[in-house]
């Protein structure tokens, strides 16, 4: 399920790893403004090819204490 008129999604001191994310990211294909705070976010990588048509409205994102 995608939600277009979510713009805004935070996610702070969840523990989510960036694999995580990765799986939750063909959710985020309106998301503008994205708060990854205090998780454990150690390697920004993904096992699978970057679908840019995810993020093309991604334009913040926060990554602060990981």
């Amino acid at each position: 399920m995608v939600h277009t008129h979510l713009g805004e999604l935070v996610f702070i001191d969840m523990a989510l790893t960036w694999d995580q994310i990765d799986i939750l990211s063909p959710t985020f294909l309106y998301v503008e403004k994205l708060y990854l705070v205090r998780n454990h976010c150690s390697q920004i990588c993904t096992k699978f090819p970057i679908n840019k048509a995810i993020w093309k409205n991604l334009r913040f994102l926060n990554l602060e204490d990981n």
